[in-house]
């Protein structure tokens, strides 16, 4: 996913799918906590994969990423 970030619009589908997959995630954590499977103090988790999915799915949407100002670059 990081040397997918430094070309999003040609792995965009790659971005996507990571998004998806946290937000898959997060609906299985959720209906686990909801059927008293997990512990509610576990479902913290659920809204940092929600947040997670919902930005990258930003990403991938063929939106230029600025890497202006970013201290380090990814070697690949």
């Amino acid at each position: 996913m990081l040397l997918a970030v430094r070309d999003p619009a040609a792995n965009r589908s790659l971005i996507a799918f990571g998004g998806w997959a946290n937000l898959a995630h997060a609906a299985v954590i959720a209906a686990q906590e909801y059927w008293n499977v997990i512990e509610r103090r576990e479902l913290a988790g659920v809204v940092v994969f929600a947040i997670v999915g919902v930005s990258a799915g930003r990403t991938g949407s063929g939106k230029t990423i600025k890497r202006e100002g970013i201290g380090c670059d990814f070697v690949g």
